[in-house]
């Protein structure tokens, strides 16, 4: 009889813990947007939707070295990412592999992901960030979505300033 309370006692804390778990993951995604129907589709979504025409950089030991780079920064369950996302991969077929093979998606929760945004001074997930010896202060960054009549909508101009400045680096 003890033994069987005592299952029921761990099962029940269990599935309370999972309960708050889930409770905690949701609750980072409603501090973007107050529509619940929104809330469940990034919460249970976002995560399958990046990426898609690249790898996504984890660990610092994946930060390139290389001439060029345009790093996609992104958050899961992030409203203004997910505004801005599919804009972006149109862009982003448009270029030559050569081109693709530069882009990389970076988490910002990753040890990477801080890692750049200490580095280059970005505050906010939804940021390209272009980075060359050849640009000025080394990098470029732009924001990739905003707010335009109470809804998220891809901020196009500076995603495609951010392509052109890509695209013009040798």
């Amino acid at each position: 009889m003890k033994q069987k309370k005592a299952l029921i006692t761990s099962v029940s804390l269990l599935i309370g813990l999972i309960g708050i778990i889930f409770l905690f993951r949701f609750m980072a995604v409603t501090e973007y947007t107050n529509d619940i129907s929104q809330n469940f589709n990034y919460f249970f979504n976002a995560e399958k939707t990046l990426p898609k025409f690249s790898e996504t950089v984890k660990s610092n030991e994946e930060l390139s070295s290389s001439e060029k780079e345009l790093y996609i920064l992104y958050k899961v369950g992030c409203p203004y990412c997910n505004a801005s996302h599919q804009y972006i991969e149109q862009k982003i077929t448009k270029l030559d592999n050569d081109h693709k093979r530069n882009i990389k998606y970076v988490n910002v929760s990753s040890k990477a992901g801080k890692t750049l945004a200490k580095r280059y001074n970005i505050s906010k997930a939804a940021t390209i960030l272009v980075v060359s010896k050849e640009l000025t202060r080394g990098y470029v960054s732009f924001d990739s979505a905003m707010e335009k009549n109470s809804k998220i909508v891809p901020n196009k101009e500076e995603v495609d300033d951010a392509f052109t400045v890509f695209n013009t680096i040798i």
